[in-house]
């Protein structure tokens, strides 16, 4: 035990005990014990005097307080003395200290001078000591604003901040040389996570890992991903991980450990790429993976793949759709019977009953195509007049130097004489030179075809009475009915001989199947005139309570008997419903107040007879007659409509 033992018995405490200044403070040493809090004098080989209790001497291996530096002795082991070059840098005036009277490691934290004129900062002596570290704002660990920020130093890697998503913090707040993770959006909107270091000091031509995976991959691939993903939500895009350098998987699904590999038609069918797929696939076969090729070309090679399937280079948006829900129909009962999993069922289920998503390329196409890229020689650059009718907000991220000249991408157009939009395939767009919309060119192009047409197949007026009695000469101006065709396909002004009823449509809408005409809306009850037999003329207490905000026509515009369905406002406040015009007309209304009629009615005290008509019981209300019989009120409700017995009895109301 250490309280049996003297300090006299340590003869490295002894050595340094200061014998001299304990007798004379009166101190006997050769009484002390090894665990004594009593203080005394020490001295050690180097002639360093200090007091500290001989417990403590003892736990700490008999050490000076000065040779180890926890004591600070000015000229001998305090900071200036040590470390002179970094003394100078040392900030007395912050600090309120010198650096003769600090040791080198110390822990607490002080101020600290640059050279090249920076900002003061604080760090600790042990830590510019040990690791000999320099200012952070020469470091680009901190930044000067305007002078060694993101936005200063890299103004064009700035311009892809994302201040929304980084929580408000700017790029003139960060350190280009920073390591932290922020969210950027790259010149075609898509939005990811990197350090800013690697924007910067290793930068890229291409961060954007979407971008980067435009450049090796063809439209039917990304749309293979785009529906795995939906299909299969863990579904991993270029899979690394378990395989050699070099090598990964297009699409790995961990769930059946299945793989997908796209093989477009730039794989040819030398040796070296049957030797590398072969070997891909042994790699999958040791790992437990079923490895699916799908191919633009076809070959002659069955040992790289569990399955193979094999499309055309080019595929209509139909076709593609076809495929898609093909491939994935086969990958579902693939991963039903191939790996014994928890989820067998469900996948069992989806191959028998319909995938978690539809396949339809024309649809998701905008989505699909927003890992897109700007090409070179593409359409926007090559036919830059035609690019201008680009609808920008109906094709959405998609721009017109994503494409070539000759792609079948089924694109959005703006008419800049019109403003109509249409769709059409960039190749036709093209091929056509169009400028405008078709309906804009031919009226442009002229009446030189419909005149052709008018002497060809004879005029409108020619062919058609009916339409020559109801053409509406002041609304249509210049334009005759002996100049144009019968299937003239643009809207004119109409106004029947008979009712009065004016209209426009086509001459070409008026034909029909069995080569009639189709006469005066109005006349064959089709529509209303307004001001004669429309719904607000005939009933216009019923028209006050029609609802201008949810109907998107006006009570004026529809027949009295329609059967569609309108919004109404209730006379009492209560909230819109919805109900035809014939059932308005015919009294029906709101359905609230309808009830409270008929909570009125059930609430009249009600009276059961016997077949003397003698009073037996009365109740306060059907339901509660209902309820003490244990039958539907309708019964009794009916027995008292009808005057017959329910549950053996009559009932009739008690009037008071």
């Amino acid at each position: 035990m250490n309280e049996k033992i003297k300090l006299t018995e340590i003869p490295e405490l002894t050595a340094i005990v200061d014998n001299e200044e304990n007798k004379k403070e009166g101190i006997n040493v050769s009484s002390l014990f090894v665990n004594s809090s009593k203080v005394i004098n020490w001295k050690c080989e180097k002639e360093h005097s200090f007091k500290e209790k001989v417990s403590l001497m003892y736990r700490r291996k008999h050490k000076c307080f000065y040779c180890t530096g926890r004591q600070v002795l000015s000229g001998e082991n305090d900071l200036k003395t040590l470390y002179p070059e970094l003394a100078a840098e040392f900030d007395i005036e912050k600090n309120n200290i010198t650096p003769d009277k600090i040791s080198p490691k110390d822990t607490g934290l002080y101020w600290w001078t640059c050279k090249n004129s920076h900002p003061s900062f604080q760090q600790s002596v042990e830590h510019r000591v040990s690791r000999n570290t320099i200012c952070p704002y020469c470091t680009g660990r901190k930044i000067i604003s305007g002078k060694s920020d993101l936005e200063t130093l890299f103004p064009e890697i700035a311009k892809e901040w994302d201040t929304s998503k980084n929580n408000g913090i700017l790029p003139s707040e960060v350190s280009p040389y920073s390591y932290t993770s922020y969210n950027w959006i790259c010149p075609k909107g898509h939005s990811y996570k990197k350090k800013v270091i690697k924007r910067t000091k290793f930068h890229k031509p291409i961060d954007c890992p979407k971008c980067v995976k435009a450049y090796s991959t063809s439209f039917p691939e990304q749309a293979i991903y785009y529906y795995a993903k939906k299909c299969f939500p863990d579904a991993i895009n270029r899979y690394k991980e378990p395989f050699e350098k070099g090598m990964e998987l297009d699409i790995y699904i961990p769930m059946y450990r299945l793989g997908i590999e796209y093989d477009g038609i730039a794989f040819h069918n030398d040796e070296g790429q049957h030797d590398r797929e072969r070997r891909k696939y042994l790699a999958c076969q040791e790992m437990g993976i079923r490895l699916v090729r799908i191919k633009e070309s076809k070959d002659t090679w069955e040992d790289t793949a569990d399955d193979i399937f094999y499309i055309k280079k080019r595929m209509k948006d139909i076709e593609l759709s076809a495929f898609l829900s093909f491939l994935f129909g086969s990958l579902f009962s693939f991963s039903m019977y191939t790996f014994n999993t928890d989820n067998s069922k469900d996948a069992y289920l989806n191959s028998h009953y319909g995938f978690p998503t539809d396949f339809d390329i024309s649809r998701d196409r905008p989505e699909i195509l927003e890992y897109l890229i700007d090409i070179d020689d593409s359409f926007g650059s090559q036919y830059p007049e035609l690019a201008s009718m680009w609808c920008k907000e109906a094709n959405g991220r998609v721009t017109p130097f994503m494409f070539t000249s000759g792609s079948n991408f089924m694109a959005t157009w703006e008419c800049p004489k019109c403003g109509k939009t249409w769709k059409s395939p960039i190749c036709s767009i093209v091929s056509r030179k169009a400028k405008s919309c078709k309906e804009c060119s031919m009226k442009a192009n002229g009446l030189t075809n419909t005149r052709v047409k008018t002497q060809k197949n004879g005029s409108l007026a020619e062919k058609s009475g009916l339409l020559l009695r109801q053409w509406d000469y002041k609304k249509n101006g210049n334009l005759s009915p002996y100049e144009i065709p019968l299937n003239y396909s643009f809207k004119v002004a109409w106004k029947c001989d008979r009712c009065g009823y004016e209209w426009s449509s086509s001459p070409n809408s008026r034909m029909q199947s069995n080569k009639k005409i189709s006469d005066c809306p109005h006349c064959t009850g089709r529509v209303p005139m307004s001001g004669v037999d429309d719904f607000e003329t005939l009933y216009p207490e019923l028209a006050k309570e029609w609802n201008h905000d949810l109907n998107k026509v006006l009570p004026s515009q529809i027949k009295p008997y329609s059967n569609h369905k309108f919004y109404w406002n209730c006379p009492k406040g209560h909230k819109p419903y919805v109900s035809t015009s014939g059932s308005r007309i015919n009294g029906h209304g709101c359905p609230l107040c309808a009830r409270a009629i008929v909570g009125a009615k059930n609430s009249k005290k009600i009276g059961q007879y016997d077949d003397n008509d003698t009073l037996i019981n009365t109740y306060q209300s059907l339901h509660e007659a209902a309820r003490a019989l244990q039958v539907v009120p309708n019964a009794i409700f009916q027995a008292v409509k009808s005057g017959r017995k329910s549950k053996g009895f009559y009932w009739r109301y008690i009037t008071d």
